[in-house]
């Protein structure tokens, strides 16, 4: 079922997911500092031997080193991408009003979170994914399960032919 004539308040909605996202990191950083074991850098770093690090001059060393960079968007090598006023997934959520219509490229998850989420909020969604089935990285059971669940009709997704 597609929602019709709906109203959304999207400077609301990101108001609550910042105040939410607020609160989770506020919890795990009080989660961490109880670990006198762990710690936490935010720099440039670099790896001074095989099981070392340094990081703003301070060297650590470990038996393992995790290294979490955070995620940031792929933007594919579209002709006229660059130019078109496009969005990602750390931009798309400070509209402040709904788009009629959005094209998502790519049927991975993030991609797919954000147009159910913009289908549901009333915008016209077409998905443009290069691979035969959505989430490609997923059972194709499970794809063409979520295939049949979205809030998009069949037939919308579209096979587009471009380096992701």
């Amino acid at each position: 079922m597609i929602a019709r004539d709906v109203t959304v308040d999207l400077p609301k909605i990101i108001a609550q997911k910042e105040k939410v996202v607020l609160h989770s990191r506020e919890g795990k950083q009080k989660q961490m500092a109880k670990r006198p074991s762990l710690h936490l850098s935010r720099s440039h770093a670099r790896f001074t031997g095989p099981h070392q690090i340094t990081v703003d001059g301070t060297t650590h060393e470990s038996e393992k080193i995790f290294i979490d960079t955070g995620a940031r968007p792929n933007i594919p090598n579209v002709p006229g991408l660059a130019s078109s006023g496009y969005l990602t997934n750390q931009t798309i959520i400070q509209l402040a009003k709904r788009p009629g219509h959005l094209i998502v490229l790519g049927g991975g998850y993030i991609g797919l979170e954000f147009a159910q989420m913009f289908a549901r909020f009333g915008s016209q969604v077409t998905v443009i994914h290069d691979e035969a089935k959505i989430l490609p990285h997923e059972d194709p059971e499970v794809a063409a399960e979520l295939q049949k669940a979205l809030p998009v009709p069949q037939g919308r997704c579209h096979d587009a032919r471009f380096p992701v």
